[in-house]
């Protein structure tokens, strides 16, 4: 699943959507495992960010579903981080912030956790100040 998403980010349009079709065919058979969910996750903003307006929401629904269905408090981050780096038009930067530092308080331990709050930290940061 790595390679599809490698694939992916490199891809343009209809040939990033096959590709998200590909992960999304083997990701019922994985969905519990987080691995699987950060590469889903990761691939519907890699589409959402590239692809036109008209279907880029399909993938914020789809990523927000995700974040809501999930057992892992990291992919709530991860949801929380992307959607601070393009909340633009869609939320407040400052209070995703304050949403994602409180699920991540108790979960700082876990693996990448950390490094999505220090990088989402400087995007509000950039954000709010206008670097």
């Amino acid at each position: 699943m790595d390679t599809i998403l490698s694939d992916l980010v490199h891809s343009e349009n209809n040939e990033q959507i096959a590709k998200l079709s590909e992960i999304k065919a083997l990701y019922p058979e994985y969905e519990e495992c987080l691995d699987v969910q950060m590469i889903y996750m990761n691939a519907l903003y890699h589409c959402f960010r590239r692809q036109p307006k008209a279907i880029a929401d399909d993938f914020l629904n789809e990523m927000e579903s995700l974040s809501e269905s999930s057992s892992y408090p990291l992919i709530k981050v991860m949801y929380l981080h992307y959607m601070i780096l393009e909340c633009e038009g869609y939320y407040s930067a400052e209070s995703l912030m304050d949403e994602l530092t409180e699920i991540a308080f108790d979960h700082l331990h876990e693996p990448n956790m950390l490094e999505h709050v220090e990088d989402a930290q400087r995007h509000v940061d950039c954000l709010l100040n206008g670097y």
